[in-house]
């Protein structure tokens, strides 16, 4: 299988994908249109002006047939992940990373974070949804196999053993009912008792099958190159071919009616994941079922590992907050309760109207006594060279950034908090926290309330305490990166 490392939101031209797939025209176009499909591709007209394309708009995105030897359009991948296709694996690794343009090491880590987060948003991508259609996504099904069985191992039934004094525990019911009883003192022996246990059952039907399924699954992910960037060791647990287990419909048809006995909700999932396995089998070098591990929107992943990381008060009752004198009283009101929600009032019925409208709902709030800080993460390539700015939030960031700081200002002076600072986070490469700077704007600053500084955070390290369930540095020394 080719394998190649593609940087998210890098401009490339036709032929620089004709190169990294190592295809004709007719082949790579069949590619471009399935990668378009499926959202994880996205052309850019070539007479558009080179601005930094941290976020795709509308405008910048044309609708357009596939052309040979396209020179008109900059081909850009909008996507964080693993992505096959017909015998091509790409790996497509976050845009902040540009001083290597294979990093493995790098690359393994953000699977891993995006894998705890889809595990915590309970989410289990068996197939890919998009506009056009519902297809099967063969890789994210080979990884929950092969991670289901390094945590639960096969699948597996007990079964009830009834014994003649055996080991087990004594069957009371059957012992009274059915041996042997000897009297002495109007006390009941029984010479023999019957005595139950339960074991595995090793020749079960759906635990080989689990056993074929792992293998293969392992000795795909083999083939393709991916065993040791998701950190996988190879599991070879049987040869056997699934015809060996009857015909199709005979498995499926053993699978349903397992599934209607099974109530164990582990077991229960495991069986879904074997029929679908089966019913609709693709494989990692079959353009037919493209298959994908990843996201097309890490900037919300960026967001909740920060959320965690830096130990977010947004949800946490009033009453639990580190205040200097806490007055809530068991409050059930949370720190996102204290911005308002804005009224709409209705001239003819001399009222509000009914529906609630939403309001604005900051990123990450941490309060420690006197201090709070409000950070908002943006998941932005942030530049500063000689001749000019790129990749900075735009006017709506920084305006609604400063207006968390007002919402709060008078709980602030109210909870004796004296120091209050406003910040965007962006993720770097580098292996230390980097203060770039501050933005300001004066008709908002005028109003008493703190420019808004900028903060490269290694997301390295970021990433690492996020997957070891650590939070960052404290409060005070947070505060002296501002």
């Amino acid at each position: 299988m080719i394998s190649t490392y593609i940087r998210e939101l890098k401009r490339y031209t036709y032929n620089d994908l004709k190169s990294m797939f190592k295809c004709d025209n007719e082949t790579l176009n069949k590619y471009i249109s399935k990668l378009k499909e499926y959202t994880i591709l996205k052309v850019v007209p070539l007479n558009k002006k080179q601005k930094d394309l941290t976020e795709l708009n509308e405008d910048d995105i044309e609708i357009t047939p596939v052309v040979e030897n396209d020179t008109q359009h900059y081909y850009v991948f909008d996507y964080v992940g693993l992505v096959t296709i017909d015998s091509i694996v790409l790996k497509i690794y976050p845009k902040y990373i540009k001083n290597n343009n294979e990093p493995k090491e790098q690359l393994k880590q953000v699977l891993k974070v995006i894998e705890k987060f889809n595990k915590k948003e309970q989410i289990i991508k068996i197939f890919n949804d998009n506009d056009y259609s519902k297809t099967y996504n063969n890789l994210a099904v080979c990884l929950y196999f092969i991670n289901d069985y390094f945590e639960h191992d096969l699948y597996n039934n007990e079964i009830n053993i009834l014994e003649e004094n055996g080991s087990g525990e004594i069957y009371w019911d059957k012992t009274i009912n059915d041996a042997f009883t000897l009297i002495s003192d109007n006390k009941p022996y029984y010479p023999t008792v019957y005595t139950k246990k339960r074991i595995n059952d090793e020749f079960n039907f759906f635990k080989e099958l689990h056993s074929t399924i792992i293998s293969k699954c392992c000795t795909e992910l083999k083939e393709a190159d991916l065993l040791d960037l998701f950190d996988l060791t190879e599991v070879y647990l049987n040869d056997k071919e699934l015809d060996e287990y009857g015909d199709l419909d005979y498995i499926l048809y053993r699978l349903e009616n397992e599934m209607n006995i099974q109530f164990n909700t582990r077991k229960n999932n495991l069986l879904k994941m074997m029929y679908a396995y089966i019913s609709t089998k693709g494989t990692l070098n079959d353009l037919e079922y493209l298959s994908m591990f990843g996201t097309n929107s890490f900037n919300l992943i960026w967001e909740n590992v920060c959320k965690d990381v830096l130990n977010d008060h947004l949800n946490i009752p009033l009453y639990k907050l580190p205040l200097i004198d806490n007055k809530y009283a068991k409050s059930n009101k949370k720190l996102i309760d204290i911005i308002e929600n804005p009224k709409w009032i209705d001239n003819d019925k001399d009222g509000e109207f009914s529906n609630e409208a939403k309001t604005l709902i900051p990123d990450t709030i941490v309060i420690d006594k006197d201090i709070m800080i409000i950070y908002d993460a943006k998941y932005y390539c942030f530049e500063n060279t000689r001749y000019f700015l790129k990749g900075q939030p735009g006017i709506e960031s920084i305006t609604k950034q400063y207006l968390y700081q007002l919402a709060y200002k008078e709980f602030a002076e109210k909870n004796k908090i004296k120091t209050i600072r406003n910040c965007f986070i962006i993720p770097t490469e580098e292996n230390e926290v980097i203060k770039k700077g501050r933005v300001e704007l004066n008709i908002l600053g005028n109003l008493g309330l703190e420019s808004i500084k900028v903060l490269l955070l290694p997301a390295t390290q970021i990433y690492q305490l996020y997957l070891s369930n650590k939070k960052y540095i404290n409060i005070s020394d947070q505060l002296n990166y501002l």
